[in-house]
């Protein structure tokens, strides 16, 4: 809408999630290293929910600097310490592990994924020790995509839809993959920004069990290994 705002439409399918974009937006704003789109309204309109937003000044980040990937890191933290606006799902994580361990082999199946690496799956998260992790806002989609950059300076993040409280570790999925995408200075200046080094085989877990996981997809931009472990390393171990 111009040069000063956005106007995002959901379909009524997606009618729950323009409450969680708007209040998100709310909690997030002034709030982050990098900046988010102010809320300037939101409703309904013939069934289709909308948020009318600020625009994010800048270009889309297509292969960020070690020095973006550090100021994510630091606007991850900042996220991760806000306290989540009542209209975040909150899910029962260790029902949501649960139900996302049952049928991830068949999913991960149903996208191709090769058999030796399918094989190895529920060894895999059978070991892996989820525990009882700390639980924070996420936006669980954090991608090149949905930063923008001006001058090398990171000056947006957006699209708070996919939103949910979870585990930390969970955020840590997305930044690996689309964000450093396997390079291990970025992936460590990610973790620097943020302060703290998640375990590689908790996130690789939780790529495994993530709601839109696609192992074989990833593995097409992402370098290759013969094992889960191997992957975890390679991915997410910086």
């Amino acid at each position: 809408m111009g040069e000063d705002l956005v106007l995002k439409l959901f379909p009524p399918v997606y009618g729950d999630e323009t409450d969680i974009e708007a209040a998100v937006l709310h909690a997030v704003h002034g709030k982050l290293t990098v900046p988010t789109p102010k809320l300037h309204e939101t409703g309904e309109f013939d069934g289709w929910g909308y948020v009318l937003m600020e625009r994010m000044k800048g270009t889309q980040v297509t292969n960020p600097t070690t020095s973006q990937c550090a100021q994510l890191g630091e606007a991850l933290r900042a996220l991760h310490e806000i306290e989540p606006p009542q209209q975040l799902p909150a899910p029962d994580w260790p029902e949501f592990v649960a139900t996302q361990t049952v049928g991830c082999q068949q999913r991960q199946r149903d996208r191709g994924l090769t058999p030796a690496l399918l094989d190895q799956i529920p060894d895999f998260l059978a070991k892996v020790d989820l525990g009882t992790p700390k639980m924070a806002m996420l936006h669980t989609e954090v991608m090149n995509a949905h930063l923008v950059e001006q001058d090398g300076v990171l000056t947006g993040l957006f699209d708070f839809e996919p939103s949910m409280r979870g585990a930390t570790e969970y955020e840590f999925v997305s930044t690996g993959i689309f964000v450093a995408r396997g390079d291990p200075e970025k992936q460590r200046a990610v973790q620097s920004g943020y302060g703290s080094r998640p375990d590689p085989d908790v996130v690789m877990a939780h790529t495994l069990l993530h709601v839109y996981s696609n192992l074989p997809r990833y593995l097409t931009v992402m370098p290759g290994e013969a094992t889960l472990e191997g992957l975890a390393q390679r991915w997410f171990a910086g």
